[in-house]
């Protein structure tokens, strides 16, 4: 077996026996460089963003192989040492193997035709699931098509138990009903990309209706909340009076809310959040405080100052300290 390039003698040699003489003979053998042969044997069909690393068999181990592509109707990268191919866009593309000479053997290359395709890029709805009542939600889209392609997207609504609307070209969603509607994302395609559709529920929230009861009290008094789609736990309802957070003391029945008066409380319209819903109602009318017999917000008893039969009196100042 030949190992390397030059020259070797070939010797061969008789032992003899009892009838002839043992004898040899020699001759000069040229070991010159060999061709390797190189097959690509990884798939020859891609899809656009598919990554794929380009496999080689050789007659001969140890070779330095490096890779590279000639596009065609298409395009793609290629990694040179690890042959790491991402196709970049729709058509034929040829990709190289070569290997280069050595001291024993001759520069060897072989090329495959690779065809690339179009792919179905996955659409993604990051945007709410719910929207309030007669609210407004923008509906958001993720797609996994690279370079700004894949086509325009467009917005469809498919009514359920709800109602709702959707601006077909900015993906605005209004909501009309409480219940459920479902927001289908079509992006339309291109040379590159097939159409694709995604779809998502959205529950269309139903709106918080209340009325409070007494319509007036004083700062640490007791209101009582009543209405729909309020939350069944005190802590997840959150109840303003104008600015001033009011402590919500428990619910009964999931429609009842009994409520302090805090401290900071003025003429002001009181706002209930259910927390859970995200969904925010303020009173038709403002709470009226008061204010008790006695108490912090009382005024002092009146006092009178003697100015004397004199009427050296000048002057006096009035202020109001908080």
């Amino acid at each position: 077996t030949a190992v390397n390039i030059g020259t070797i003698t070939l010797t061969v040699k008789t032992l003899g026996d009892s009838d002839y003489a043992s004898v040899r003979a020699s001759k000069l053998i040229t070991i010159s460089m060999a061709t390797p042969t190189l097959s690509i044997t990884s798939p020859n069909v891609l899809v656009v963003d598919q990554a794929l690393t380009a496999a080689v068999s050789a007659s001969v181990q140890g070779l330095n192989i490096t890779f590279s592509v000639e596009p065609g109707t298409g395009s793609a990268m290629v990694d040179p040492v690890s042959g790491l191919i991402n196709a970049l866009s729709v058509g034929t593309i040829t990709l190289t193997a070569a290997s280069a000479a050595d001291s024993n053997y001759q520069a060897s290359q072989v090329s495959q035709l690779i065809t690339i395709g179009k792919a179905t890029p996955t659409l993604t709805v990051t945007s709410s699931n719910a929207v309030g009542a007669n609210q407004t939600l923008q509906a958001i889209v993720e797609t996994n098509a690279t370079g700004g392609r894949g086509g325009e997207f467009t917005y469809s609504i498919i009514m359920g138990s709800g109602s709702a609307t959707v601006d077909s070209n900015t993906g605005f969603v209004t909501s009309l009903g409480a219940g459920t509607v479902t927001l289908v994302v079509t992006s339309a395609g291109d040379a590159n990309y097939y159409p694709v559709s995604v779809s998502q529920p959205i529950d269309m929230l139903p709106a918080i209706d209340f009325s409070f009861v007494p319509e007036s009290g004083t700062i640490g008094s007791t209101v009582f909340i009543s209405g729909q789609n309020l939350n069944a736990s005190p802590f997840n309802n959150a109840v303003f009076f104008g600015a001033t957070r009011a402590t919500v003391q428990s619910v009964q029945g999931g429609t009842t809310l009994t409520v302090i008066v805090p401290y900071g409380a003025s003429y002001q319209y009181i706002s209930v959040t259910n927390l859970s819903t995200r969904l925010t109602a303020y009173s038709a009318k403002p709470f009226i405080v008061t204010y008790a017999a006695s108490g912090l917000h009382d005024f002092a008893a009146k006092r009178d100052f003697a100015t004397g039969s004199s009427g050296a009196f000048a002057k006096f100042a009035l202020g109001d300290l908080d």
